[in-house]
């Protein structure tokens, strides 16, 4: 028991040296080991609770067949529509691209249409090895495939990436 590492509680900056490159070589199998629908729950789970930390009210739409996986009120009392999207991969740039667009299983494969901007308010982007989730604003989404979520400022063009630190807090859409 005392030599287990715990993967709850505490982050991997918070341990000793030993125990973070343990947590590291770990956590990646245990990722791997994750179905995409259950790295989806945890996405959806981990924006739930960000939102409440921040004030608001969630809800869990009953139908899995909703456009959009979150209903939030924000303290000001606005209803969004928000849709939870999921990323563990790291790019060997460093930055983390979301996959956005939507993928439906056919009889002979799989039919992929772009990210719909009007099926929901707020796109709550959660990236797995940052532990963080990132709130995009969907008229501002440019790409119906992707978005790209960096750590740090590009030193060369930055092509419509976004610094997660900037994406941290929901940048409410206006109502009309």
């Amino acid at each position: 028991p005392s030599r287990c590492v715990s993967l709850a509680g505490s982050s991997p900056v918070s341990r000793s040296k030993f125990e973070r490159r343990r947590y590291m070589r770990i956590v990646p199998i245990i990722i791997r080991m994750m179905n995409t629908c259950v790295k989806g729950v945890l996405g959806e789970t981990k924006t739930m609770a960000r939102l409440t930390e921040l004030g608001w009210d969630v809800f869990i739409p009953l139908s899995g067949h909703s456009p959009f996986d979150l209903i939030a009120v924000s303290p000001e009392g606005d209803l969004f529509r928000i849709s939870v999207k999921t990323c563990f991969r790291v790019t060997k740039y460093g930055s983390y691209d979301v996959q956005i667009k939507q993928s439906q299983p056919m009889s002979n494969g799989y039919k992929t249409k772009g990210f719909d901007i009007d099926s929901c308010d707020i796109l709550a982007c959660y990236i797995g090895p940052e532990d963080k989730v990132c709130f995009v604003n969907t008229s501002s989404v440019k790409s119906k495939m992707a978005i790209t979520f960096r750590k740090e400022a590009s030193k060369h063009s930055n092509n419509g990436s976004r610094l997660i630190e900037n994406c941290l807090i929901p940048n409410m859409p206006t109502l009309s």
